[in-house]
């Protein structure tokens, strides 16, 4: 098989595996207030951060909630918020919830980062104060004020590690969401959870990618090599050739025209009728 056909047909085959190679799963939901109005309108077009984002704007319009909790989990796969086994306190939230909206597939080229004009939008229109949260065990400092709050929760990154290792840091990461969630002094709270495919991931592809070029250019390289290097079209015994044979061609072209171009009239081949009476005399 051609490896300019094969490239092609293996594309084809690993491009299915790869497509939410850069994709994660994000989560936005509201305890209390009910986001149906803001998320109607969204929920079809959340397929990359930068419209979840816009989602996420939309949301947070008229400042419903209490407290603004923005949770970031580099490396989360789709598979892994499957299993509520996994992530039981994150699944029985959503299902508590008064309005939720989970997309498995959010696509995003770079590292996510958490929403930055919600987060100004909160702080400057809201009159919301930011309050530091150890991403490691949950634990703020407490307050009592009904001043709305935002807390920033970012979680270890999720290696590719699998079984029991990549069970057991989701379930410790699930821990640290319940201990947060159930810190709070209101029951008014929206989650905000947004994620990433991790540096492996992108790097994973982007290799993936540089490969496929690299391989092209390969083959495009060996196609140019096969036609210009390899052979020669036009060396000296050719080119003589070639005009030897033009030279021949022309001289029997001319000789077919000349043969051609010869007149005989009809009597030329009879007979002289003064000759023959000659010779009938004699």
């Amino acid at each position: 098989m051609k490896l300019n056909t094969l490239i092609p047909l293996v594309a084809s085959l690993v491009a299915p595996a790869l497509a939410f190679s850069n994709s994660s799963p994000h989560v936005i939901l509201s305890s209390v207030a009910s986001l149906d109005s803001s998320l109607s309108n969204s929920v079809q077009q959340a397929s990359s951060a930068r419209d979840f984002d816009d989602l996420v704007n939309h949301a947070i319009v008229g400042c419903p909630a209490d407290t603004y909790v923005f949770v970031s989990q580099p490396g989360l796969h789709a598979s892994d918020l499957e299993d509520a086994a996994l992530t039981p306190f994150l699944h029985r939230v959503v299902g508590n919830a008064k309005s939720s909206f989970v997309s498995n597939h959010v696509f995003s080229d770079t590292e996510r980062q958490l929403p930055q004009g919600a987060l100004m939008h909160l702080e400057e229109t809201c009159g919301a104060a930011n309050v530091i949260v150890d991403g490691r065990t949950g634990k703020f400092a407490t307050y009592v004020d009904t001043k709305p709050r935002i807390m920033q929760v970012q979680l270890d990154e999720l290696t590719n590690e699998t079984g029991e290792e990549r069970e057991a840091v989701l379930k410790a990461h699930d821990n640290v969401l319940k201990a947060v969630l159930g810190r709070l002094p209101s029951p008014n709270y929206m989650l905000i959870y947004v994620s990433s495919p991790g540096h492996n991931q992108i790097e994973e592809e982007e290799e993936y990618q540089f490969t496929q070029q690299h391989t092209r250019e390969e083959s495009d390289e060996k196609v140019k090599d096969n036609l210009f290097q390899k052979y020669q079209f036009f060396s000296p015994g050719i080119f003589m050739a070639i005009i030897v044979s033009l030279l021949l061609v022309s001289v029997m072209l001319f000789a077919l025209n000349w043969i051609g171009s010869l007149q005989i009239s009809y009597g030329a081949f009879e007979k002289d009728p003064e000759l023959v009476r000659q010779k009938k005399q004699n």
